[in-house]
């Protein structure tokens, strides 16, 4: 027993003779080591801030070389690209429509005279669209085709262009909304401003791309989908912003289809999804004195294209 008693007395002396650091002592002395290394390792706010301050400003100081070069060179390419390949055409029940629909387009081909004016032709229908795409499949070449319909979802530049580019497409559209954002940031000033701004620099690309095709001897096909889609919106919408961009749309529409047709740089067809009293009272309405009305409709299975 004394012995035990022994035993059990040196073990206690020993374990109190060894001074063992606890583990919030391990962890504070860790901290204080690596306290002057952390502090010079971590950027401050205003370190935090300078890259995306500074991709900002390299995206917008190379606007100007983007919109000299590149948006001309990707409306020209858009034009020259195929267009609805993948779509399920009409076949037989459209043949007949296309080949009288061609034939009034026939002029198109004769090498475009610098001075000759281009056409105006106006279809009308539910039938249209599939009409318009089984022509620009059955008769390639150089095509331009903007559907009025995708402006609300659509920025200008992916509205003319860049949904026809593929991937390439993609990338420069996504260089463009951010540059469109970082824009908007920086003007402060009302969306609408900015979508119509951008717009006219849109357009102003593709009278470019246009003007090298005439210069080459070449006019191209331009097709204008659901422009009775702007008159819509300018008549539903209650808020007055929007209906004063749909009317500026709408102003700037007429005016590019009359000056590109009698300048000579296409040949244009308007697509209206409805009946064309839909535009009367709108300043598209004068389009259809200039140009050629047609019905597009199915009559016993087969499209028919009759002029109104």
């Amino acid at each position: 027993m004394t012995l035990l008693c022994g035993r059990w007395t040196l073990i206690a002396r020993t374990w109190a003779s060894i001074k063992v650091p606890s583990t919030g002592n391990r962890m504070l002395s860790s901290v204080a080591a690596h306290a002057g290394p952390l502090q010079s390792r971590m950027p401050s706010a205003g370190q935090a801030l300078l890259f995306p301050v500074a991709l900002a400003g390299l995206a917008m100081s190379m606007w100007p070389f983007f919109d000299l070069f590149a948006l001309p060179w990707a409306c020209r390419r858009a034009i020259e690209e195929p267009k609805f390949v993948g779509e399920e055409g009409g076949g037989q029940q459209t043949k007949a429509a296309v080949q009288k629909l061609t034939a009034l387009l026939e002029r198109r081909g004769a090498g475009c005279a610098q001075d000759a004016q281009g056409q105006i032709i106006v279809l009308c229908g539910t039938e249209a669209r599939g009409l318009v795409r089984d022509l620009v499949r059955s008769n390639p070449g150089p095509c331009a085709h903007i559907d009025w319909g995708q402006h609300l979802v659509m920025n200008p530049y992916e509205l003319v262009a860049f949904r026809f580019l593929g991937p390439l497409g993609e990338l420069l559209n996504t260089y463009v909304k951010a540059a469109i954002f970082i824009g908007s940031i920086l003007s402060q000033r009302h969306p609408h401003t900015d979508a119509i701004l951008y717009t006219h620099n849109a357009i102003n690309n593709f009278r470019r791309a246009l003007f090298c095709f005439k210069a080459s001897g070449t006019r191209p096909l331009l097709i204008m989908d659901n422009v009775d889609f702007l008159v819509c919106t300018r008549k539903v919408t209650s808020c007055k912003e929007t209906q004063g961009l749909a009317e500026l749309l709408l102003l700037t529409a007429t005016q590019q289809t009359l000056s590109l047709t009698q300048e000579g740089f296409a040949d244009i067809i308007l697509v209206l999804s409805d009946d064309p009293e839909v535009i009367e009272g709108s300043a598209f309405h004068c389009i259809c004195k200039h140009g050629s009305v047609f019905d597009v409709r199915r009559v016993w299975g087969q499209t028919r294209i009759d002029r109104r």
